[in-house]
């Protein structure tokens, strides 16, 4: 019987399942029944190979029952951004609704993410990078 298609414990069907509620190992492990002495074996339990895979098994069956897709994230969180309701009438309020418009935007890829680089190079430095530079490019044809 291969690792893969071992069946599991009772005690890994445990740690599957409260594994799926949170995704913490650790957390897990204690709820599922193992020892809190026995912590760090019972951490590892995740890599075994047929544990994994029935994770991942489980996963991709709620997935499947969602059916929930990038599409129906971006109508979900525009219709956030949108209610016309507020706080008070049961919509959301008003950083809930900023948040929104916030993750639409990095969604549609409004903002650009900026990163400064402050380094100071001494001459035989920057010859160095330039070298390389033109020694790894490309020749065109």
């Amino acid at each position: 019987m291969s690792t893969i298609t071992k069946a599991l414990t009772p005690l890994e069907s445990r740690f599957v399942d409260e594994y799926l509620i949170d995704f913490k190992v650790g957390p897990a492990s204690v709820r599922a029944g193992y020892s809190q002495k026995s912590y760090a074996v019972a951490c590892r339990v995740l890599i075994r190979p047929h544990v994994a895979a029935e994770v991942q098994r489980r996963c991709l069956v709620i997935q499947a029952k969602l059916s929930i897709d990038a599409d129906d994230v971006r109508r979900g969180i525009a219709r956030i951004a949108t209610d016309p309701r507020d706080s008070q009438a049961g919509g959301p309020t008003h950083s809930e609704r900023l948040n929104a418009w916030r993750e639409l935007g990095k969604l549609l890829g409004m903002y650009i993410e900026k990163h400064v680089v402050n380094a100071t190079l001494n001459l035989e430095q920057l010859l160095l990078v330039s070298e390389t530079r033109t020694v790894n490019q490309p020749t065109a044809h």
